[in-house]
């Protein structure tokens, strides 16, 4: 599996952060296990593929995307419904959904782990 870090996946990362409020305290994804790491571009690179004509269609930039995606599959007060996209924002919301909530916490090896 690729590590790879796109703008969706920093997105989703970026907003996990802030919504613990591990940001304030320093933590970066430098911070995240591996293991959790890969978890999540697996959830990030699944998601897209699923919602891919959606995620077009709504014309949100691949950032606010991944940051819409970790909002919505937790169940956070704003989200894909929530951004004026009528349908299409449905559609984003029913999708991430099915990935079920996710929580992220640090380890007592100080790593952030989901």
């Amino acid at each position: 599996m690729s590590r790879e870090i796109n703008d969706f996946v920093k997105g989703y990362i970026v907003c996990a952060l802030w919504t613990e409020s591990l940001e304030d305290n320093g933590r970066t994804i430098d911070d995240i296990n591996n293991g959790s790491l890969l978890k999540i571009i697996e959830d990030c690179n699944n998601f897209q593929k699923q919602a891919k004509n959606a995620l077009t269609a709504s014309g949100m930039d691949d950032e606010h995307a991944g940051h819409n995606f970790w909002l919505t599959r937790n169940h956070h007060g704003t989200g894909f419904w929530d951004r004026d996209l009528g349908k299409i924002g449905d559609e984003l919301t029913a999708i991430a959904h099915k990935f079920g909530e996710c929580d992220i916490y640090v380890g007592d090896d100080d790593q952030i782990y989901i």
